[in-house]
C-alpha cells in the first residue's frame, strides 16, 4: 500500500515512539532496536533515520 509522503512521515514518528516505548517497558532490547533499524535502512536507506 502506498501512502502519501506526509502520511508516511507521521507513521514513521508514530513508530518510533512506539519502539522507545517498548525499550523502556523492557519488551525490545537495544541491540533488538538496532538490528531492526539497520533493517529498515537497508531496505529503504532513504528513510530520515538512515540519514546519520
Amino acid at each position: 500500500m502506498d501512502l502519501p509522503q506526509e502520511d508516511t512521515a507521521e507513521y514513521d514518528k508514530m513508530l518510533r515512539k512506539v519502539r522507545l516505548s517498548l525499550l523502556d517497558d523492557g519488551v525490545f532490547d537495544e541491540r533488538a532496536i538496532k538490528l531492526m533499524k539497520a533493517i529498515r535502512c537497508r531496505v529503504d536507506a532513504t528513510r530520515a533515520e538512515c540519514a546519520s
